[in-house]
């Protein structure tokens, strides 16, 4: 199986204060929760990730967790959807409570018996809070709290793209160059790929990464990157190498 989770940044009005023996809960714990990455990838030798939440702050932070599917992926707008039980990823906690200056772990579990026909998109979602039952917190955390009064003010939540990758994908794609030096990936398979890295290489062989960090095509969908500077900074360069997590090399040769 193949999991995917992309993390990004999500703004909310919604933060914590409250005495809890000698330690205070302050909207200075929700603005310090942070993921371990962004993005993760689970193949078809896994079913679960695990993913761990830090709490940089010197306060203990309640967070919830929750999923959505994912309609649209790849959208400018994303639309989501909550999905029914046993039809989507399953979640170890829907409550975490971590404390000052330090880490939880959430497993992502995605069952065996669902039917994976095709990718699926879901959005994992990390929600600073206010500790209550309606969060998911039990009795036993919530006695910790002894007074709990609302402070709003703009605080992060962190939420992820998880995609389910379908069973037996047909990976493959197209990629040229436009005479703007623009490249253009054209996802041709059924399933996601993953551009590891893009490289400008010279005739002896003498290459340079120009992509920061992977990137992804979905399905279908195309995707342009933008390389005219790299190619103007590099002019002794003479080609470009392209290599997706799974699929042999690619290169193209630039025209001078």
């Amino acid at each position: 199986m193949r999991l995917v989770m992309f993390f990004t940044g999500i703004l909310l009005t919604s933060s914590a204060m409250a005495q809890m023996d000698n330690s205070i809960i302050d909207s200075e714990a929700s603005n310090t929760i942070r993921l371990d990455s962004l993005y993760q990838k689970l193949d078809n030798q896994q079913n679960y990730k695990d993913v761990r939440v830090y709490n940089d702050s010197k306060n203990l932070a309640f967070v919830s967790v929750s999923a959505v599917e994912v309609m649209n992926p790849g959208a400018k707008e994303e639309h989501v959807k909550e999905t029914d039980f046993g039809n989507g990823p399953l979640i170890s906690t829907k409550a975490l409570m971590i404390p000052a200056e330090s880490s939880r772990s959430v497993r992502v579990y995605y069952p065996e018996t669902i039917s994976r026909d095709a990718d699926r998109f879901f959005r994992i979602r990390f929600t600073p809070v206010m500790p209550t039952k309606e969060h998911g917190f039990t009795d036993s955390q919530l006695k910790s709290a002894k007074t709990v009064e609302s402070n709003f003010k703009l605080s992060f939540a962190w939420g992820g793209l998880l995609a389910v990758v379908k069973n037996s994908p047909n990976l493959d794609y197209k990629v040229h160059l436009e005479a703007s030096n623009n490249l253009v990936f054209e996802n041709t398979g059924d399933s996601l790929v993953t551009i590891k890295y893009l490289s400008l290489c010279s005739e002896d062989n003498q290459c340079k990464n120009i992509t920061a960090k992977p990137f992804r095509v979905l399905s279908k969908q195309s995707k342009k990157i933008p390389i005219s500077e790299f190619i103007k900074q590099n002019p002794k360069m003479n080609r470009i190498d392209i290599q997706e997590d799974s699929l042999p090399l690619k290169s193209i040769n630039l025209v001078k």
